[in-house]
C-alpha cells in the first residue's frame, strides 16, 4: 500500500516542477513604447561631487520612526494612523499617507496630506516621536479622497487621472 503512494507523490511532485520550469520560462513582455521611461525615470545628473551625511541633525526625522506613528488632531483625539511616507523626485518628503477609520487595519481609509501640514514634536532626550499633530478632524480626513497607489504596471490603481492628486487644503494658521 505504500509504493502507491509514494508513486502519487512522486508524480504530483514531477507534475509540480513541470508547471513550475513552464512559468519561470515564460518570458516577460516588454512595456509599450514609452512606457518604461514613467516607471523608470532617468537619473537627473548630479551637480557636483556627491557629499556624504556623516549624522542626523536634530531638525530631521527617520521614516521608520514615523511611519506607523499615531496622528491626533487638535484637539487632543487620534485620528489615525501614519502608514506610508511619499517621497518627492527632488528630495524631501512630499506628503504622508495617514489611514483613518477602520479597526486594526480593517476598513481603513488611506488619505494623503501634505507632510508640512503635520507638527511632529520629539520625545525629550530621545530620536523618537512624541506626538504628531494636524489641524484636521478625523471627519475631515474620512470625507477627503482616497488616496491610490501606482500599481505594479505603473498606473493609478484607483480612480485618479494620471498625475492628478488631490490632496486636502490644509491652512496651518487655523
Amino acid at each position: 500500500m505504500e509504493k502507491p503512494m509514494i508513486k502519487h507523490l512522486f508524480a504530483i511532485s514531477a507534475l509540480g516542477g513541470a508547471l513550475l520550469t513552464s512559468a519561470v520560462a515564460q518570458d516577460a513582455k516588454p512595456f509599450p513604447a514609452g512606457e518604461a521611461e514613467k516607471v523608470m525615470p532617468q537619473l537627473s545628473e548630479v551637480q557636483g561631487p556627491v557629499r556624504f551625511v556623516p549624522t542626523q541633525a536634530s531638525t530631521e526625522w527617520r521614516a521608520s520612526k514615523i511611519v506607523g506613528a499615531p496622528v491626533y488632531s487638535t484637539d487632543n483625539r487620534k485620528i489615525g494612523d501614519v502608514n506610508d511616507l511619499l517621497l518627492a523626485p527632488a528630495g524631501g518628503i512630499h506628503a504622508a499617507v495617514i489611514g483613518v477609520g477602520g479597526f486594526l487595519g480593517v476598513g481603513e481609509k488611506n488619505v494623503a496630506v501634505p507632510f508640512a501640514a503635520l507638527q511632529i514634536t520629539r520625545r525629550a532626550n530621545s530620536d523618537a516621536v512624541e506626538r504628531i499633530t494636524i489641524n484636521l478632524t478625523q471627519q475631515q480626513l474620512q470625507d477627503a479622497p482616497r488616496f491610490s497607489y501606482l500599481g505594479p504596471d505603473g498606473r493609478q490603481t484607483t480612480g485618479a487621472a494620471d498625475g492628478e492628486r488631490a490632496v486636502p487644503v490644509i491652512d496651518k494658521k487655523q
